[in-house]
């Protein structure tokens, strides 16, 4: 194992630079809508064309990486992300931002398919599980310190060029890297309709948990500066979901394994929601009591996705676990772009604080949903039960990493 972390440590440093200017990216664009006192719906379509771009880019960038080679891709991806970045300082146009935002996010997913194929080549039966965690954990860490930049410049221009000097960096470790490219095949998903059949509250949960964190990652900043808070403050706020994110996907996670998930899954909801309210209508000067209770979200709603991908694991055979994940990660993406949108149009028509309530709100229509779903059907037997995996929530590739499939 000692071995096999050694081989991919320029690919988990590329992971930790990427992750790192995507983090400082995201909140700085929502920081800066803000601040021009865009409108919120404005504000949530352009954020949105990220995960249009990413989800593309995850569903057919493989071919193309194929034909060119790993290295040539992550090379003239990481130019294309570099140079994309720099031209957002040079005027708020909406429909510009909006299409940088949609390269952005193709260029990020061939950007982590490159990576993510590179590690799962490097994963063995043994070490995958070890090694999906350890690039969750990094790709956490970074994307949390990535909003800590915003503290280095009010304007906002340096900092755009500081992201782009990290995504061009990123590109060093995988230049210089001995590890062997992948020839990696495509694999199959399941179709919408047979996923639904295999585990409804799987693909409900997925959909609905894009839908809150697409929302929160998109319009979380534009928030935190709509209710008074400063750059700076907004970053922290950030980063606060971000490391409760990370530090609570071990507990739930064990949570899971032991109770019938679906129950899980309704009190992690549930949680959310309570948690969610309240956010709605504190302002600056409970900034502290925001911290702990944003920390509180990101713990409880960043796990909604793999707990509704261990749910639908266990209801499939081990050899359909990666066509499985493929698939709800597709459902992801989808909610993960419609979340911006739709809770725009509350922030718009109420108030900033309405995107809470909007995200509380879906937190307990999904809990109605899974409870009517366990009057429907029985538990899945514990000797059927498959772990609790941290996921990540990019591209399809790191599925061939579950440790769940057989």
């Amino acid at each position: 194992m000692k071995a096999v972390l050694l081989s991919i440590t320029p690919l988990l440093l590329a992971v930790f630079l990427l992750a790192l200017g995507s983090g400082l990216l995201g909140t700085l664009l929502s920081v800066r809508l803000a601040v021009a006192a865009v409108d919120p719906m404005t504000a949530g379509a352009v954020m949105s064309a990220y995960f249009v771009g990413l989800f593309a880019g995850s569903m057919i960038m493989q071919r193309w990486i194929v034909s060119v080679g790993y290295i040539r891709t992550y090379a003239a991806f990481s130019a294309i992300l570099s140079a994309a970045l720099l031209l957002h300082p040079f005027g708020l146009d909406p429909l510009v931002w909006s299409a940088l935002r949609l390269v952005e996010g193709f260029c990020m997913a061939g950007l982590l398919l490159c990576v993510e194929s590179w590690l799962n080549v490097r994963s063995t039966r043994e070490s995958r599980g070890q090694i999906l965690a350890l690039y969750m954990v990094v790709f956490y860490a970074a994307n949390g310190l990535g909003q800590l930049f915003l503290a280095l410049d009010d304007s906002g221009f340096g900092l755009f060029v500081i992201a782009s000097m990290i995504v061009s960096v990123a590109a060093v470790p995988v230049a210089l890297t001995r590890v062997e490219a992948p020839a990696t095949a495509a694999s199959g998903n399941f179709g919408i309709r047979k996923l639904y059949d295999v585990s409804p509250t799987g693909i409900v949960g997925s959909l609905m948990s894009g839908v809150v964190v697409g929302a929160f990652y998109a319009l979380g900043p534009f928030f935190a500066i709509a209710v008074g808070f400063s750059p700076t403050q907004a970053a922290g706020f950030m980063s606060a979901a971000i490391f409760g994110g990370l530090v609570a996907q071990w507990p739930i996670g064990r949570l899971s394994d032991k109770f019938d998930r679906r129950r899980v899954i309704i009190f992690v909801n549930l949680a959310t929601a309570a948690v969610a309210v309240p956010m709605a209508v504190l302002g600056p000067a409970h900034y502290v009591l925001l911290l702990v209770l944003v920390g509180a979200f990101g713990g409880l709603a960043f796990t909604l996705y793999p707990l509704s991908v261990a749910n639908a694991n266990d209801n499939v055979d081990p050899a359909d676990v990666v066509a499985t994940g493929r698939g709800l990660l597709v459902a992801y993406s989808v909610g993960a772009f419609l979340g911006p949108l739709i809770s725009a149009v509350a922030m718009y028509s109420v108030a900033p604080g309405a995107l809470f309530l909007f995200m509380a709100g879906i937190c307990a229509t999904t809990s109605i949903y899974v409870w009517w779903r366990i009057t429907r059907k029985a538990p899945v037997p514990d000797d059927q039960r498959v772990p609790y995996q941290m996921l990540p929530r990019m591209t399809p590739e790191a599925m061939e990493m579950d440790p769940r499939a057989g």
